[in-house]
């Protein structure tokens, strides 16, 4: 199972940012399309990350999405994580694993999106 933060037009978007979960299959067939829980809570991105562990899924975050809370979340429960950009299209994903420089872009977008509000 895959879970992945898309927007209105399942394009891949920022975890704090992203309209939608989508819970896919390992071909990436589509089984569940759900809100996202991250843009009601407080902690956006490791709201995600836990979404991930209670179903055991790999994680397909989207760039500016693995903050270090979360990247911590994945880690300690052994959930398989991906990095794509964001924008692209679940069937064109370009994945890489994820790298500390994108766990620290992460971390500071996180702290830059707290401070504004």
């Amino acid at each position: 199972m895959i879970i992945i933060p898309v927007d209105n037009g399942n394009k891949t978007e920022i975890a704090s940012k992203a309209k939608y979960l989508l819970i896919l299959d390992d071909n990436y067939k589509t089984i569940e399309k759900m809100d996202n829980p991250a843009l009601a809570s407080r902690g956006k991105r490791p709201t995600v990350a836990r979404e991930a562990v209670k179903m055991n899924a790999t994680y397909i975050a989207p760039h500016g999405s693995l903050c270090m809370p979360s990247n911590s979340i994945l880690k300690k429960n052994h959930i398989n994580v991906k990095v794509s950009n964001v924008g692209e299209n679940i069937n064109d994903l370009k994945l890489k694993d994820p790298n500390f420089s994108e766990i620290i872009y992460s971390s500071m977008l996180a702290i830059s999106e707290h401070l504004k509000k």
